[in-house]
């Protein structure tokens, strides 16, 4: 087999959704070798609400090593995927049509979740570099433009004060301290008003459930086709289907599950 490299993310989410990126972790494949190398993102863990992360199996974070290599499974991969000795494991790759045994492709395309410790992988994506102004200014209210600021920041993107000058890690661990108590209260003040809403609505007969996301699949399945081959960014793919990151994955498998049901 030849040399194939694979890149993914590790994260974590906390009880408000947030999405953090806790790590990069590099998959190489040669041969029968299985190699894998892990880059932690400082600046985001130490963002991560107590309780919500409790390190990455089988490294030693406190040591706060830039990379950490391991030759071999390590163990955070090797609790998570079924061993290539397994009884029915063809089956099992065929049904996320790998063609061979590749853990990294098998914990991405998986719906299976390993709950030992709340960490998942996600495609990986070049980090972004976003203004704060326009993070300020593109959205409708200002509930939304702190979601988008903190959940710009648990990523690890770059956020830019100016046009030249981007946050320093010290200034982004002090500027989500201060916002995200924020986001939460006004989270919860939003979800109570939501509730009242969908009260008075039952009581007056006039509630009718949440209405399903309209969606043309003709113009969805290419954009995910695209994705799934790396020729689009996951930004590119948000953008061209107008949709929220939960819906954009929640969609992807709901047609992956219709196309395997037929």
């Amino acid at each position: 087999m030849k040399r194939v490299v694979s890149k993914a993310f590790c994260c974590v989410r906390d009880k408000l959704g947030i999405v953090y990126r806790i790590s990069e972790i590099t998959q190489t494949i040669e041969g029968d070798d299985f190699s894998y190398s892990f880059i932690p993102n400082y600046a985001v863990i130490d963002l991560i609400p107590q309780g919500v992360f409790q390190g990455i199996q089988g490294l030693d974070l406190s040591l706060r090593e830039t990379t950490y290599y391991r030759e071999g499974i390590p163990s955070f991969i090797a609790e998570r995927v079924p061993p290539k000795n397994r009884i029915g494991l063809a089956e099992i790759l065929a049904s996320l049509k790998m063609d061979y045994w590749d853990p990294l492709t098998y914990l991405l395309r998986t719906r299976n979740r390993y709950w030992g410790d709340g960490i998942y992988l996600e495609p990986y994506q070049e980090k972004k570099t976003v203004a704060y102004s326009s993070l300020l200014s593109s959205h409708k209210d200002s509930y939304a433009s702190i979601k988008a600021l903190i959940e710009e920041l648990a990523e690890g993107n770059e956020i830019l004060l100016d046009d030249q000058n981007p946050l320093r890690d010290l200034e982004k661990k002090a500027l989500f301290q201060g916002i995200y108590p924020l986001y939460s209260k006004m989270r919860k003040n939003k979800e109570k008003v939501q509730l009242k809403t969908v009260k008075k609505r039952k009581e007056s007969g006039s509630y009718q459930g949440r209405k399903p996301l309209a969606i043309n699949e003709r113009e969805f399945l290419p954009v995910a086709q695209k994705f799934r081959q790396k020729e689009i960014s996951l930004d590119e793919a948000l953008r061209l289907t107008a949709v929220s990151r939960a819906s954009f994955f929640r969609l992807i498998k709901k047609y992956q599950n219709k196309n395997d049901d037929h």
